[in-house]
């Protein structure tokens, strides 16, 4: 039994019997213990700093740090069953320092986190170890592989997680890519199988067979196509069955994130059908963009049938899906605006995406218009949301890391809602009712739209910071 085993044995015996009642006693009697075994010089506070303060004035309950004084890794400690409830805390301490790794721990369960990365608090999350469902070697092993100091200071454990966290994502994204191929009877996968079969055994199968065989795959693809079981070197075994497990969303140990999370169901993007209901779509072309038998080309012919417009209604009807109609308005080819309402940013209803070009900005009619100054340079808006829209548009133009940022700066968030993240579930978390009020931008980024002048201009605020820019010098705008 090494030294660490031996450490933890005895922290789970007292923990099983309530040893550590309060974080003074889990500092002191779990975390303490553990980084030492792990190698971490705890008696020199310059490496192990203990209430470490960070700009905001408030103290983190450990900076680990290399070289000394110049912290890697930040640990929360939390009352014993409360470790969630201190998720968005240490998030807070990491956007506000140089800090990318981050540990939660109520003395039982141990989390890591790489707070800078993309996707949902829970999304972020690494490993979730729970000592009292594991070996004694078992949670040594995966102390080890997650806050062991030589890994720390080399960046192996960093570079490591950060590949799991983008290898979980492609999975995730792999997956909802194909479920929403079946779904929307994509012609070419049906021709590929049909074309794929006939020449393994002779006999060429109807579509319609295809269709219902891709049909028992979507129910079947959580399970087909699940990302990887956790890092390469995670051996850690799964919990009994019918074992206690906490409350939370955070995948047990070395199980994944849920893949349900990331399907079309849950993970609504503009363009879904639901996101066009009720629409108007008019092409802006004089003859048909996309080559004859092109995909899209009998969509946009169908438009191009309909000057006054086609409500979505009839362009779904008519067999045609609205991934086209994403790609389209992506390039200018159509306008799409509510049936009775042409302005609908003005009147906080969904949004369409942003166009790419400005001229198209000004085509929405609003009283609230004016004039922002940008840089040196005057753009006239129609609304006031269609200002913010600008600002953060020409911003993303100018640095393609600037949404990333706005996402990850701590003023992203309200109440009950995100101002800019890549899904309209992460911008209304808690109000799913006002879901229908977003926009995109670019790059796939979401900005939630049911705001007042006084939430608009805390995005403006953000969006200044996060550019290096001053609101009221180099942006300007007066609602």
């Amino acid at each position: 039994m090494t030294r660490l085993e031996a450490t933890l044995d005895n922290i789970v015996g007292k923990l099983r019997g309530n040893g550590f009642p309060n974080e003074q006693a889990i500092k002191q009697g779990v975390v303490l213990p553990v980084l030492r075994d792990l190698n971490w010089d705890i008696y020199d506070t310059d490496i192990v700093w203990p209430e470490y303060k960070v700009p905001s004035s408030q103290r983190v309950d450990f900076a680990l740090c290399h070289p000394a004084k110049k912290p890697q890794v930040f640990i929360e400690v939390k009352q014993p069953g409360a470790a969630k409830g201190g998720l968005e805390q240490v998030f807070n301490y990491a956007y506000l320092t140089t800090v990318e790794y981050a540990v939660l721990t109520d003395g039982s369960t141990w989390r890591f986190y790489l707070p800078r990365d993309k996707g949902d608090l829970e999304e972020r999350c690494v490993y979730m170890l729970d000592l009292l469902q594991r070996s004694t070697g078992e949670s040594a092993d995966a102390l080890q592989r997650y806050l062991e100091r030589n890994g720390v200071v080399s960046g192996e454990i960093h570079r490591v997680a950060s590949k799991y966290l983008k290898s979980r994502r492609n999975h995730a994204n792999i997956l909802k890519t194909w479920n929403s191929l079946i779904d929307k009877h994509e012609r070419s996968l049906i021709d590929l199988l049909a074309k794929s079969t006939q020449a393994e055994t002779g006999d060429r199968p109807e579509a319609a067979d295809i269709i219902g065989f891709l049909a028992s795959l979507r129910q079947q693809s959580s399970a087909s196509l699940a990302p990887p079981r956790g890092l390469e070197t995670n051996t850690a075994k799964r919990p009994p069955a019918g074992a206690d497990t906490p409350d939370v969303m955070t995948p047990r140990d070395d199980t994944p994130t849920p893949v349900e999370a990331a399907t079309p169901a849950t993970k609504t993007r503009l363009g879904r059908p639901s996101q066009w209901d009720g629409r108007i779509i008019r092409s802006t072309c004089a003859e048909n963009p996309r080559r004859p038998g092109t995909h899209g080309w009998r969509a946009h012919n169908f438009i191009m049938e309909h000057p006054g417009g086609v409500s979505y209604e009839d362009y779904k009807a008519a067999g045609h899906t609205p991934n086209h109609l994403a790609l389209d308005l992506e390039h200018g080819h159509i306008t799409v605006e509510e049936k009775d309402d042409p302005s609908p940013l003005d009147q906080g209803t969904n949004t369409p995406m942003l166009p790419t070009t400005d001229a198209n900005i000004h085509n929405v009619t609003s009283p609230r218009r004016g004039t922002l100054r940008m840089l040196g340079e005057e753009i006239e808006y129609k609304n006031a949301m269609y200002a913010v829209l600008i600002v953060l548009k020409r911003l993303q133009e100018r640095d393609r890391n600037f949404l990333l940022n706005f996402y990850r700066h701590p003023g992203n968030r309200g109440t009950s809602r995100r101002f800019v993240a890549e899904s309209v579930e992460e911008l209304y978390e808690k109000t799913p009712d006002l879901r229908k009020y977003h926009a995109q931008i670019d790059d796939g980024w979401l900005v939630s739209t049911h705001h007042n002048n006084k939430r608009k201009k805390i995005i403006l605020q953000i969006a200044a910071e996060v550019a290096g820019l001053t609101l009221g010098r180099d942006i300007v705008v007066d609602f």
